[in-house]
């Protein structure tokens, strides 16, 4: 589909979901697949960098390796994307849903390039209370987003 995210600092499994090296990769993906699926661009790569400490990150980076159909250079379309979407890594968490137990089934067959579907998990709540809830696996693939980039953009 053109979007790609490049996540960095090793291996993704095993990582706390909160981890921004892991959060990030799975935003910046959401991200460019949803650019390339509202026309910016042909290609995109997204990457975000952060500091230890600081929750907004310190830049946003994209990458249209020329194939930008908006009258924008890249750093303008980073500096719109940084604005329009919430990269803070609680935010992320939060966002994708990342502290249910959705993670058996990227060790299986990987993290990126999945349908995201639901299912009914049950947990066990305070007191040893059982619950069941509608969590969302593998939600940072969704192309949920193109509305609202076209309008921004001007598509």
């Amino acid at each position: 589909d053109g979007g790609r995210g490049a996540p960095g600092g090793g291996a993704l499994s095993g990582q706390d979901s909160s981890n921004a090296d892991r959060s990030a990769a799975y935003a910046a993906l959401h991200i460019a697949k949803n650019m390339v699926a509202a026309g910016i661009a042909r290609e995109v790569l997204v990457q975000v960098s952060y500091a230890i400490g600081i929750a907004q990150p310190l830049s946003v980076y994209v990458d249209t390796y020329g194939t930008a159909n908006v009258k924008m250079t890249d750093g303008e379309i980073a500096e719109k994307i940084a604005t329009m979407f919430d990269l803070r890594p609680a935010a992320i968490v939060e966002r994708f849903g990342l502290k249910y137990p959705i993670f058996e089934a990227t060790a299986s067959y990987g993290h990126f390039g999945r349908r995201p579907y639901t299912e009914l998990v049950r947990f066990v709540g305070e007191k040893g209370k059982e619950f069941a809830k509608e969590v969302e696996f593998f939600s940072w693939e969704k192309v949920d987003e193109v509305d609202r980039l076209k309008q921004e953009f001007g598509l």
